[in-house]
């Protein structure tokens, strides 16, 4: 949406994490973030598997009170 003024102002403008722009900042802070946990997916069967992980790793689920 590079010619939105919105988008411009905001995502548009220089990355400060490493990416051109802000918004090629977003995958490098969520990396950060989530560490091993972090997958790009772009189809269904990546999204599966990507949900599939995350289910593991936190199984066996407890919930205290």
């Amino acid at each position: 949406m590079t010619w939105d003024w919105g988008y411009n102002a905001t995502l548009g403008q220089p990355g400060s994490l490493g990416g051109a722009t802000r918004v090629d900042d977003i995958p490098i802070a969520l990396s950060a973030c989530a560490g091993k946990y972090f997958t790009v997916a772009s189809d269904v069967a990546s999204i599966q598997s990507a949900f599939t992980k995350l289910f593991v790793a936190a199984s066996p689920i407890r919930l205290t009170n």
